[in-house]
């Protein structure tokens, strides 16, 4: 029902639909199936110094090992670059990492396991820069989780954390500048949806 309410187009266009369902999509309609494989190594640097804003030649090997050990998941290489920009040393995002991790040599940079704990990894650096209440107000954000994870107005996130509507904003664009919530068009925001459960984990019961 989700993908037929997508066909808005006429009979000339197409619809490309990303899903982590494929195997029911198939099933239930007539498809063509695409695989995305994992970034490669020059998009990951491209995405990073997007986020970044500079990298340096002499940074440039770091960097490529970040890459690997999160296996050149594009949402983890996001916060890695904000993280820098902001002033975290590639040293040690590298040095967070290499802890869990151990030796490069026994890294499957193709293996879900890695990437998702990769990414725990580098979100935990990432909200260890919010101290006390603004780092429970970003865990909260989690609660945007219900159905299929609507947009939501800084209004509204004014109103779960019970502060005026222009402070959720800036603590919005805070958020927005570390990769870990997205900013939409018509002034709402979005969080993505493999960062929402770490968020409700990091929460306060």
């Amino acid at each position: 029902e989700q993908i037929k309410a997508l066909n808005v187009g006429g009979s000339n266009c197409v619809r490309i639909i990303t899903t982590d369902h494929a195997d029911e999509a198939m099933f239930a309609l007539k498809t063509r199936r695409y695989t995305l494989g994992k970034m490669s190594e020059a998009e990951a640097m491209g995405l990073i110094t997007q986020w970044a804003g500079i990298l340096p030649d002499i940074y440039m090997p770091t960097v490529k090992e970040i890459s690997k050990r999160l296996g050149y998941s594009a949402i983890a290489l996001a916060l890695v670059g904000a993280q820098a920009r902001q002033g975290i040393t590639w040293l040690r995002l590298l040095e967070v990492l290499r802890d869990d991790q151990g030796p490069i040599a026994n890294i499957n940079s193709d293996s879900d396991e890695l990437r998702t704990k990769g990414l725990k990894l580098i979100i935990n650096v990432a909200l260890s820069r919010f101290g006390g209440a603004q780092l429970q107000r970003l865990a909260l954000l989690g609660i945007f989780a219900a159905g299929t994870g609507t947009p939501f107005s800084y209004e509204a996130a004014g109103m779960l954390w019970d502060m005026p509507p222009a402070d959720a904003r800036s603590t919005l664009d805070l958020a927005v500048e570390s990769a870990l919530v997205q900013r939409l068009p018509g002034g709402l925001y979005a969080i993505h949806p493999v960062l929402r459960e770490h968020l409700r984990k990091s929460a306060t019961p």
